[in-house]
């Protein structure tokens, strides 16, 4: 790209001979973060999905429903299944501090949500699902909270970082069963703005869920500050 700078346009070239622009998943030369044969690989849950939680019922039946009610969740929805290129989209976000994919799996987020997953669901707020500080510390983002400010302006929603906090540093969730998962995060959150929340609808958004535990330990604080219901969005869903 062009800029107003002649020397940092020379300079610019120089780097793409030298070391050419890249797709950050595949590493198929490119000028985009994630190439367009990356992106049509992400795939939709397949249907037919729980109207509440929004994972692929077998037979007819939610097994995770059944198994693992959500006390304060009033729904869930992911834009893809979290294997394949969405998988390695967000682990290099996540793990390897590729922040350059925020764009176009917030553009990819965003295009699934303006679809209205939830129906006729009049959202008030975006709420990213907050890490702790220590975990903040070492990752130095928080890549729930950086998805969601590119969502945001593509609904039109406010992102209101503060309202919830991580007051507990918990285990990783991965390798943890569903009992597991729900004790590690039982009473991890709080509600940072109480009056902000209040006859509310909020959207949760983080980048992955496999059971919802942690989605629904920090909605329960939402929903005991009275706000009006609480959904929950997800980049990825572990099936």
């Amino acid at each position: 790209m062009k800029t107003q700078n002649p020397i940092l346009d020379v300079f610019g070239g120089i780097l793409d001979l030298l070391y050419p622009p890249k797709c950050i998943v595949c590493g198929t030369l490119g000028l985009e973060p994630t190439c367009a044969a990356c992106l049509r690989e992400f795939r939709p849950i397949p249907g037919p999905i729980c109207r509440h939680c929004g994972t692929t019922l077998d037979a007819g039946k939610c097994k995770r429903c059944q198994f693992i009610p959500s006390e304060f969740i009033s729904g869930a929805r992911s834009a893809g299944v979290f294997e394949g290129t969405l998988r390695k989209a967000i682990h290099r976000l996540k793990y390897d501090g590729k922040r350059n994919l925020v764009g176009p799996l917030g553009s990819y987020f965003g295009e699934f949500l303006s679809r209205r997953p939830f129906g006729r669901v009049k959202v008030d707020m975006i709420v990213p699902i907050p890490l702790h500080r220590a975990k903040m510390h070492d990752r130095e983002f928080n890549q729930a909270a950086l998805i969601a400010h590119e969502v945001g302006p593509i609904l039109s929603l406010p992102v209101m970082e503060e309202c919830v906090i991580r007051v507990r540093n918990t285990l990783p969730q991965v390798g943890l069963n569903a009992s597991e998962r729900a004790r590690n995060v039982k009473g991890a959150f709080q509600v940072g703005d109480a009056t902000a929340i209040k006859g509310r609808t909020v959207l949760l958004i983080d980048d992955v869920a496999t059971t919802l535990s942690t989605a629904d330990a920090c909605a329960e604080p939402l929903v005991n500050a009275e706000a009006r219901a609480v959904y929950v969005a997800t980049l990825g869903r572990d099936l």
